[in-house]
């Protein structure tokens, strides 16, 4: 993987580590899907829909 790349995806990984509504909504792609450990699946909509949700996770 191109190391530009790599540092993108560092730099938006840590954006997300402290994220507010609006850094989701223009940080995340529409196409967003993340599965958990547990089998769950996240999208942005679940994402935006939850913040609540997110914050006690974090």
């Amino acid at each position: 993987m191109d190391i530009e790349l790599k540092e993108q995806i560092l730099k938006l990984e840590e954006q997300l580590m402290y994220a507010r509504k609006n850094d989701f909504e223009n940080i995340l792609s529409d196409y967003y899907v993340e599965f958990g450990s547990s089998g769950m699946k996240y999208d942005k909509a679940f994402l935006d829909e939850n913040q609540a949700y997110i914050n006690y996770c974090i």
